[in-house]
């Protein structure tokens, strides 16, 4: 996810040297396609500008998620050209455009990727984030689950946003295998995960054990 996301941000300018670039790309793809598929994993789609949270992708990876689908990277990239500059930018590029313009590019790409849930990040203070509600309605209306990351500055992830993360994990784990079965048990948390919700009149636990929830 990383690297997909890394190849995709320095396309905007090619580090100033096109050349050097397409053999720096020639030689990731070529690594890439030497690897072994991964197998078993969380496959995730990042909706939203690229994140400035420095270990975002090391954090997924290291709990067996990946980030198959870059979208606002991919769309910087120009990922598919079109036929003649104008129409490109006219008909292909659409972060410039409507919201509604980006979904109608983004939400194709979840089947062809077989993705299992999407990250949508929210850099705090842009005014992309008054588009959240359509962002929010058209992936409720996938049936995926989803969660908003919120970030300020260029840090690692706080602990809030680590429990939003390991929370869509959780729930990523437990959606039905691409082939209609249940997913890999390996997804699947043993032991017990208890939830704390603290109010100024009231404390609410949340207790999951398995597959069952105990409310108190």
């Amino acid at each position: 996810g990383f690297e997909n996301h890394s190849a995709l941000v320095s396309a905007t300018d090619m580090g100033g040297d096109p050349e050097g670039f397409a053999a720096a790309i020639a030689s990731l793809t070529s690594r890439c396609a030497a690897r072994s598929a991964f197998q078993d994993e969380v496959r995730l789609a990042l909706f939203g500008v690229p994140p400035v949270v420095s270990n975002l992708y090391a954090y997924l990876e290291a709990r067996a998620a990946r980030v198959v689908l870059n979208e606002t990277q991919r769309d910087f990239a120009q990922i598919p050209l079109g036929p003649r500059m104008d129409e490109h930018y006219a008909e292909r590029f659409a972060y410039p455009y409507s919201i509604h313009a980006r979904l109608a590019k983004f939400l194709p790409e979840l089947g062809r990727r077989r993705v299992d849930a999407v990250l949508v990040y929210a850099q705090s203070f842009c005014h992309h984030n008054v588009e959240l509600p359509a962002v929010r309605g058209a992936l409720a209306a996938a049936g995926l689950p989803f969660v908003v990351l919120d970030a300020d500055l260029p840090r690692p992830l706080d602990g809030a946003q680590r429990l939003r993360l390991d929370t869509l994990l959780l729930q990523a784990g437990k959606r039905p295998s691409a082939g209609g079965g249940p997913g890999p048990e390996r997804r699947r948390r043993s032991g017990r995960v208890v939830g704390l919700d603290i109010g100024s009149r009231r404390a609410k636990i949340v207790v999951l054990e398995g597959d069952h929830v105990a409310r108190r």
